[in-house]
């Protein structure tokens, strides 16, 4: 009878552990997932700013400015 008790328990802890294992890898692989579509939409509404702001200041001093800091600094990327 206590072996019989002793291998159930094993078993049910096993078997949780197992789960666990699982739900931890799915849980990350999500996490992961959101932070990219996130990164995208950060980067997505950024491009958008700068454009929508250089096209709203167009020919202006402050609009030529932003421009070039924003040509050199994906010359920099390059």
């Amino acid at each position: 009878m206590a072996w019989t008790n002793f291998i159930i328990t094993a078993t049910g802890l096993i078997a949780v552990a197992s789960l666990m294992r699982t739900d931890v890898r799915q849980s990350s692989r999500m996490l992961r997932q959101n932070l990219k579509t996130i990164r995208r939409w950060v980067e997505d509404g950024a491009e958008a700013t700068a454009k929508t702001s250089e096209k709203t200041l167009g020919d202006t001093a402050v609009g030529k400015a932003m421009k070039e800091m924003r040509d050199e600094a994906m010359k920099k990327k390059d």
